[in-house]
């Protein structure tokens, strides 16, 4: 089993995956991304943006729904031994400030809670990297 977190634009279209795939697709779009005035050539990367978005209540509160709905789902999946790939897509207008910092921060959650390696994908910004075990 395979987990892969991407963030995206919707104005590109939703990322790719096999029909085999568990595909979760969430729409960052319903948090205010008042950071576009403030870190318009940033990325959801930048320290100053993150800082920014751990203060977001609405940011906060929508990762803590969406933590609570995949750890139970990914529990439940182990348990019956499903060895399906796990992909798990945030978009936003964009893809640059709230969908990166959404996959970013719940693939260091996943990997801290279920200590297992993560593919972590950022189409738009062309970033791939690895949370890997070592």
């Amino acid at each position: 089993m395979n987990l892969t977190i991407k963030s995206f634009a919707y104005e590109t279209g939703l990322p790719s995956y096999d029909a085999n795939d568990r595909l979760y697709i969430f729409d960052c779009r319903t948090i205010r991304d008042l950071a576009w005035e403030q870190f318009g050539d940033t990325t959801g990367r930048d320290p100053r943006l993150i800082e920014h978005f751990n203060k977001q209540k609405s940011m906060q509160d929508f990762l803590a729904h969406i933590r609570t709905l995949l750890f139970f789902i990914e529990n439940q999946a182990r348990t019956a031994g499903d060895t399906r790939n796990t992909i798990i897509a945030f978009g936003c207008t964009h893809g640059k400030h709230r969908s990166v910092y959404c996959a970013d921060t719940l693939a260091h959650d996943f990997f801290a809670k279920f200590y297992t390696p993560i593919s972590v994908m950022h189409i738009e910004q062309k970033i791939t990297y690895e949370l890997t075990i070592v």
